[in-house]
């Protein structure tokens, strides 16, 4: 069969930088700015990324732009940063397949087309750099210096790098650890090689930590990476998260994602069993033997931990969806074993990692026509209110309007109701760190005098301004907005009505 046929590595390269260029045009036609990127668009520089710790992150777009200044350059680093992807996907399907087919290819597809990425892809400002750091995670793990020493010490600098884009992604480099081994396990090599990779993966870890400890993070100053305390509730705040994750991760099943969940899960769960015959036949000693079954059988829960990742251990307690990067390296694994099972069982049956591979891919597309849901809606919200302040006259001559938005009806979007019913992790994707509209979108209506209220430098002014009798100029179902002297409040509603608005017309 034609997708049998082993493919150089020209051709792998290429299939991965068309696949994932169809992958992230959705996000890229949607042209969404997203959380962050609403503020960062007008070079409000907070030092965020210095504070936290991720200093390429900067000098990467500022680098791009050859300009002194963050500009918006979206959709360029995203496709600089897609190119880097696939090539490292196709560095690491080399590295574990010396004939690579296009089946081999879709095993390691989801590197990039993890659903819960979805939410990093689509950060114009971020997005770029924290797939870079994947790429970098990848790189680590198949460079191949001649030397020993080298080798080392490119992995330690390149897993530094990862960390200095996004530090979460180093759950990638600690999956894919898990999956050469279990690969090395596969190949029957012997127990002291199959140890060796063990340590020297261990050591690459450690010496890319403290390259990174020296380096970018003596900049870090943000209290949001603060450790949970190692006290009584340790353990009770650990396992809230990791029931939190699992919880989530079952958002992305339906019906018919449940029968092919459950076909690559046996199917992974017969290799994954079938594979620990060969720890008889791999040459070493009792001990050693004893230490390589001892991981193999930690290899599932490490790779369940990696999808949190450190946000198990983080004193922060909310989880989005982007934090889960570690998922792809489940997939992988899951895709990989069951690839096995097929190849022995009957080379067609490979076919079947094609349906699971074009979910990822609905899921991407429909969760494009969300993120243009919503935009129309902030088109129309900010466009309601920009008529309001200039067309009033008790509104037109105002010096400043300080804008409150509603946390709880962040993602009402009545146009993708159906969508994020039938899918729900769509909304989840989508993140409760969402505003119904961002006070930075008024500029482009041409309204500058709508500022964040919530900007820890206006809380003085807002306190004050709030003691004072404020009645409602304008009052409807989205927004009211009242004035006091000079200054106003544009206050967001909470809509609690259903976003199934044709419930209520049903016989």
């Amino acid at each position: 069969m034609w997708a049998d046929r082993v493919l150089t590595k020209k051709e792998v390269f290429y299939f991965f930088l068309v696949a994932s260029m169809f992958y992230v045009f959705p996000i890229i036609h949607a042209d969404f700015r997203y959380i962050d990127d609403n503020w960062r668009s007008l070079l409000l520089d907070y030092d965020q990324w210095r504070d936290q710790g991720r200093m390429l992150l900067e000098y990467t777009l500022t680098g791009l732009s050859l300009v002194p200044a963050k500009v918006n350059m979206f959709p360029l680093p995203l496709f600089v940063s897609i190119g880097v992807m696939a090539a490292a996907m196709a560095s690491v399907t080399m590295y574990f397949f010396s004939g690579p087919s296009l089946f081999t290819c879709l095993v390691f597809l989801p590197l990039l087309c993890n659903p819960f990425f979805l939410g990093n892809l689509t950060y114009q400002y971020d997005g770029p750099g924290m797939v870079l750091a994947v790429s970098a995670a990848v790189f680590a793990i198949t460079n191949n210096a001649k030397s020993a020493a080298v080798r080392c010490l490119v992995s330690a600098i390149l897993i530094a790098v990862v960390l200095a884009l996004y530090q979460l992604t180093v759950s990638v480099f600690v999956g894919l650890c898990v999956v050469e081994f279990v690969w090395n396990v596969r190949n029957k090599k012997p127990i002291n090689d199959v140890l060796s990779v063990v340590v020297t993966r261990a050591g690459q870890l450690m010496a890319g930590c403290l390259i990174y400890f020296f380096s970018a993070f003596q900049l870090a100053s943000d209290e949001r990476g603060r450790l949970l305390p190692l006290n009584m509730d340790w353990w009770e705040g650990v396992s809230t998260k990791l029931l939190l994750t699992m919880n989530k991760v079952m958002l992305l099943f339906n019906p018919a994602l449940w029968v092919v969940a459950s076909i690559l899960l046996v199917t992974a769960g017969f290799s994954y069993l079938m594979w620990m015959r060969h720890f008889k036949e791999m040459k070493g000693g009792t001990l050693g033997r004893a230490v390589v079954v001892g991981l193999y059988l930690l290899a599932v829960p490490i790779l369940v931990l990696c999808v949190p990742g450190a946000m198990l251990f983080v004193a922060e307690k909310s989880l989005d969806a982007r934090n889960y990067i570690g998922f792809s390296v489940v997939l992988v694994f899951l895709f990989l074993l069951s690839y096995e099972l097929f190849s022995i069982v009957r080379k067609g049956m490979a076919w079947f990692l094609v349906v699971p591979t074009m979910m990822m891919f609905s899921l991407s597309y429909t969760y494009g026509q969300v993120l243009i849901a919503k935009k129309e809606l902030e088109v129309a919200m900010a466009t309601y209110i920009a008529y309001d302040l200039i067309s009033r006259s008790e509104l037109n001559t105002k010096r400043v309007f300080y804008y409150m938005s509603h946390g709880i009806s962040n993602n009402w979007i009545p146009s993708a109701h159906g969508a994020m019913t039938h899918m729900p992790v769509q909304r989840y994707i989508l993140s409760g760190s969402n505003a119904m509209l961002f006070p930075e979108f008024f500029p482009r209506l041409g309204v500058t005098n709508v500022v964040n209220g919530y900007f820890k430098g206006f809380q003085s002014e807002i306190t004050a301004l709030k003691k004072e009798v404020c009645e409602p100029v304008v009052d409807n179902p989205f927004y009211s907005i009242c004035v006091v002297g000079d200054s106003g409040f544009i206050a967001i509603k909470n809509r609690a009505d259903s976003e199934d608005y044709t419930e209520r017309f049903k016989p």
